[in-house]
């Protein structure tokens, strides 16, 4: 109060907009994979956070690379690298928009499909996925060819949790692997 029984109020107005940017900044770093600048394992727990809470199918293609320890033990861990990366190039570039790539980590990676619930349309993407990722390259004037097992499940019916479906597309793969097959899904 001031003299004269007048009232005085003060406004602190602070712009918080660059510590959202900062924020936003932090928070995809945190989701990103260093190597590939794809998503990670905390990316893709966000990612199907929605449509799981909504009840709306979506799909996983869960893969892992084949003839990569090749790379890695012939030419060296930075050529490894660098084959890890042309593969992140070539899975993101068969995803759409409302989907996403990731890297789990080692040569294994999720491919996670957007309102995607028929299993002949997720074979067709895993089929697309391999042949991408079977495309020859060259790293170090040497040159490579991967391959892919990869497993697929869809939410709801091979698993309600992320830990379910992501275990469910894990054995579906490692059973493509072990059959020799280029893709399995849950269940199947």
């Amino acid at each position: 109060t001031l003299g004269e029984g007048r009232r005085v109020s003060v406004v602190l107005l602070h712009d918080v907009s660059t510590l959202h940017t900062h924020l936003d900044r932090a928070t995809a770093l945190a989701e990103t994979d260093a190597l590939t600048g794809l998503g990670n394992r905390l990316r893709l727990s966000n990612w199907m956070r929605q449509p799981r809470a909504l009840g709306q199918p979506f799909a996983l293609l869960y893969m892992d690379l084949h003839r990569f320890k090749d790379v890695n033990d012939t030419l060296g861990h930075a050529a490894g690298d660098h084959a890890l990366q042309i593969v992140a190039r070539r899975l993101q570039s068969q995803v759409r928009a409302a989907d996403i790539a990731v890297r789990l980590g080692g040569d294994e990676f999720v491919v996670a499909f957007d309102a995607l619930g028929d299993a002949e349309r997720l074979a067709q993407r895993a089929h697309a996925l391999a042949e991408a990722v079977s495309q020859p390259f060259r790293v170090d004037a040497a040159a490579c060819e991967l391959g892919a097992n990869i497993g697929g499940a869809i939410f709801p019916q091979h698993g309600k949790s992320d830990a379910a479906l992501l275990a469910a597309a894990d054995r579906a793969m490692y059973r493509a692997k072990q059959a020799g097959q280029g893709y399995r899904l849950a269940g199947a």
